[in-house]
C-alpha cells in the first residue's frame, strides 16, 4: 500500500482519538462528557482522510475508512443511547 500524506494524516488522527478519549475519560471519570463527541469529530476528520487518500492513490487505504466509519457508527449509537 502507497503511504500518502492524507492516509498518514488519517492514521494520526485515528490514533489520536483514542489517545485523547482514553485520556479524557481517566481525567474527568464521566462516560456522558464531552470526550465522547471529541473522539466521533477525530474519527470523522480520520474517515475524510482515508477517503481522500484512497481516491487519490491506493484503494487500500479505503479500509481504513470502513474502520473509522464503523468506529463513528458505534459511538453514535452510544451518544444515542447513553452509554
Amino acid at each position: 500500500m502507497k503511504l500518502s500524506k492524507w492516509g498518514a494524516f488519517g492514521l494520526v488522527l485515528g490514533a489520536g482519538a483514542f489517545a485523547v478519549h482514553y485520556g479524557c475519560r481517566r481525567l474527568t471519570h464521566n462516560p456522558a462528557s464531552l470526550c465522547v463527541i471529541l473522539y466521533a469529530v477525530l474519527l470523522l476528520c480520520a474517515l475524510g482522510c482515508g477517503i481522500l487518500a484512497a481516491r487519490r492513490g491506493n484503494k487500500g487505504w479505503l479500509l481504513m475508512s470502513i474502520c473509522a466509519g464503523l468506529l463513528l457508527a458505534q459511538t453514535a449509537l452510544a451518544i444515542i443511547v447513553g452509554d
